[in-house]
């Protein structure tokens, strides 16, 4: 097959090639694409054309893709997964064959804008180096020459449309410069690097972290003199400076005084200037601090856990101490922006009544266990619901969550679905949690009709269980009173420790230890809940959704976290309700199913 332009599309192209213009290579491509719409029924070889011509313009700059799809620096614009699994990139670097190519490296030659140049001469160079195996063609070291000269001429003669897209230009001729061992075309590009950031500062804000990153990750290529060296700190030390100052509104940009910081640092660090790196980082966050002292409470709450972190990494703890104490300020502020929604739910009670007395079963023992059932949230139905919501409501799914408590600390974040499935499913069970209680309540209401259970009947039934001995069973009794009479401070308090040691007795049951060195006295202590259900004897010997639902309640910080929250006294007065006492009573329960197996274990 001859590969074919059509003269209409030629003639479109030719009219956008002109050499003294400023000139995006995706404007081009949207000039080009109505008129290939337009030529009607094409041959093969006029599709194989507009391949060669049109849709070479859609490969991506590896900084605007979502992430590599090959291993080499030209990206699809978009990419889809069919329902066989199959992967559609577009554009399809399968169908750039040895003849695309050389057409490619024809256009290369003949094209009069130096953008054009070096797009064309690029993709003739990467590609055909990409698919070198399979086309059983060698790429053209010349076709790289082409590029980087491409690419410096547009920057040089200000021939770009954005500035943003000139710094990627220069990035690529230096990585094609050192690519091809060329040293002459690496110090030109070096030139234009150290030209063009003067001139961006000039002209006003620009992104000075590009200049960093590209002067950074290739110092080795570019043989940075040490004048060329402060030329780099002094221009990201001007950023710090002006992003930092409050006092200039039209500059001060705290998040830009970070990077300023962060840029500095391994160049201060290389020339063995660490105070003068930690200084920036203190100026940096000194920005932060001014920034959120002015800002809502919920902002600056977000900016000053972030800095609290950073404090912390640089053992900074004047820095902790201080930004906790404005965190504990703002929690107010925080507190008073937040609004609560609700939804009414609506049950129909005869259906309601008919799912209690379900529950309750024919006998004690059936009642038990359905209570216990009907109470667990699981992964598996979890994390349906999760990627259920997510298609429903795609925006949402890749919006982060934090979740902090009444002081106004973070305590734990959750990513996007995509990247954090497990913490949205954690997230998502604790909300199913918290919606169980009125059920519960109902439920337990109809056992103890059915039933005739009172607090010594369901004290009897828990006694047969192993992991609750009578020792523990006392404490139990404490709790379990307290709840039949309504007070649900008592009955968490009282509840919850004797949950966590049952737990570790079943671990114990199972083969595993449940005891470790204390680090000071000596002797040994206990190990904690979390340790308990990350065990890996637990992991494998218990059901992964009774697992996880304790997991949910008492120990992860991006579920309930009952456990830690009372362990640390952190918890907000008002979790301690009938509602969080029902789903306590319920892991008891939940316990009490548990009964010994034949070898000692438990089951």
């Amino acid at each position: 097959m001859v590969l074919e332009i059509h003269p209409a599309l030629e003639s479109a192209f030719q009219e956008a090639d002109k050499a003294d213009q400023r000139l995006d290579e995706l404007v081009v491509r949207g000039r080009l694409v109505p008129v290939m719409v337009g030529l009607g029924e094409l041959t093969a070889a006029q599709h194989k054309g507009n391949f060669a011509l049109v849709e070479a313009l859609n490969f991506q700059h590896p900084r605007l893709s979502g992430g590599p799809v090959w291993q080499m620096h030209w990206q699809p614009v978009s990419s889809v997964t069919d329902k066989a699994g199959r992967e559609h990139h577009s554009p399809e670097v399968t169908e750039a064959d040895g003849e695309v190519i050389q057409a490619w490296s024809d256009r290369a030659v003949k094209a009069r804008h130096p953008l054009l140049r070096a797009r064309y001469a690029d993709l003739a160079w990467e590609i055909a180096s990409f698919r070198k195996n399979e086309l059983m063609r060698r790429p053209d070291v010349a076709q790289a020459r082409i590029a980087v000269d491409g690419y410096l001429e547009a920057v040089e003669g200000s021939l770009t449309t954005e500035d943003l897209y000139a710094w990627f230009y220069i990035e690529r001729a230096l990585e094609l410069a050192v690519s091809i061992n060329d040293p002459a075309r690496a110090q030109h590009a070096k030139a234009v690097l150290f030209r063009f950031r003067a001139q961006c500062e000039a002209r006003g804000p620009y992104p000075f972290w590009l200049f960093h990153e590209i002067a950074w990750s290739h110092a080795r290529a570019l043989v940075l003199s040490d004048e060329e060296r402060g030329v780099i700190v002094q221009a990201l030390e001007h950023q710090l400076t002006i992003r930092s100052n409050i006092a200039d509104p039209k500059l001060f940009e705290p998040h830009l005084a970070r990077t300023a910081a962060d840029c500095l640092r391994p160049w201060r660090e290389f020339a063995g200037e660490r105070q003068e790196a930690r200084r920036a980082a203190l100026t940096a966050g000194a920005a932060f601090e001014a920034a959120a002292a002015k800002a809502s409470g919920l902002t600056a709450i977000f900016w000053l856990s972030e800095q609290a972190a950073r404090y912390q990494q640089m053992g900074e703890q004047a820095g902790v101490a201080r930004v906790e104490q404005a965190i504990r300020d703002r929690a107010k502020d925080a507190q008073s922006e937040m609004k609560r929604i609700s939804v009414p739910l609506e049950v129909d009670p005869e259906k309601l009544a008919t799912w209690a007395d379900q529950v309750a079963g024919e006998s004690l023992e059936q009642g038990m266990v359905g209570f216990a059932a009907c109470g667990l949230v699981k992964r598996d139905s979890s994390e349906r619901a999760v990627l259920e919501i997510a298609a429903q409501s795609p925006l949402s799914a890749h919006i982060p969550i934090a979740i902090t408590g009444p002081e106004g600390f973070t305590k734990a974040t959750i990513g996007s679905v995509k990247d954090d499935l497990d913490g949205r499913t954690v997230h998502h069970a604790a909300q199913l949690l918290s919606q169980k209680p009125p059920f519960l309540n109902v439920a337990w209401k109809r056992l103890q009709e059915k039933h005739a259970v009172d607090l010594e009947r369901l004290l009897e039934w828990l006694s047969q269980s192993p992991f609750f001995p009578p020792a523990r069973l006392r404490f139990v009794r404490e709790g379990l009173a307290a709840w039949f009479a309504g007070d649900a401070v008592k009955a968490i308090h009282i509840l919850v420790p004797q949950v966590e040691s049952a737990l570790r007795d079943v671990l114990a049951a199972l083969g595993g230890t449940i005891s470790k060195p204390h680090p000071v006295s000596g002797g040994v202590q206990m190990i904690s809940l979390g340790d308990v259900l990350s065990h890996e004897i637990f992991r494998g010997k218990v059901p992964d959704y009774i697992r996880f639902h304790f997991q949910v309640l008492y120990q992860d910080p991006r579920g309930l976290n009952v456990r830690n929250e009372i362990a640390h006294g952190i918890a907000a007065y008002e979790l301690f309700g009938l509602g969080l006492a029902n789903t306590v009573v319920h892991s008891v329960i939940l316990i009490g199913t548990f009964r010994a197996a034949p070898n000692g274990g438990a089951n």
